[in-house]
C-alpha cells in the first residue's frame, strides 16, 4: 500500500519536473550558452594561486585570472561568494575564460581592449 502512494507522488513530481526544466532551459539557467563579449555576473566559487573559478550561472564554470582582480597594491580582497561584474573573453571546448575587461574579437579587425 505505501508502494502505491510513492508511486502517485513519484508520477506528479515528473510532470512538475518536466515543466520546471522546461522553464529553465527557455530563462538560460544552468543550461545557456555563453558568447564571447557577453557581459555576466559570476559568483565566486574557489579562489586558487593563479586563478579564480567563477559561477557562470551556466552549465560551464568560468574562469578568471587572479591578476585581474588584484589591486594596484597586490591586495586581492575578494572572497567566496562575490558576485562579480565580467565579460566572456573565450569559450573553447569546455572551457570559459572570463576577464574583467570587455576585449574585441580578435580577426575582425580589433584585436584590442574596449
Amino acid at each position: 500500500m505505501m508502494m502505491d502512494d510513492e508511486d502517485e507522488s513519484a508520477g506528479g513530481g515528473s510532470d512538475e519536473f518536466a515543466r520546471m526544466f522546461e522553464e529553465s532551459v527557455k530563462s538560460g539557467s544552468k543550461g545557456g550558452r555563453l558568447s564571447t563579449g557577453q557581459r555576466i555576473k559570476g559568483e565566486i566559487i574557489l579562489i586558487g594561486r593563479e586563478d579564480v573559478f567563477v559561477s557562470t550561472g551556466t552549465q560551464a564554470d568560468g574562469i578568471v585570472p587572479k591578476i585581474e582582480l588584484t589591486g594596484a597594491d597586490g591586495s586581492f580582497n575578494h572572497k567566496v561568494g562575490d558576485v562579480l561584474d565580467l565579460y566572456v573573453a573565450q569559450v573553447r571546448g569546455g572551457e570559459v575564460r572570463l576577464s574583467t575587461k570587455l576585449i574585441a574579437p580578435k580577426g575582425k579587425g580589433f584585436g584590442s581592449k574596449i
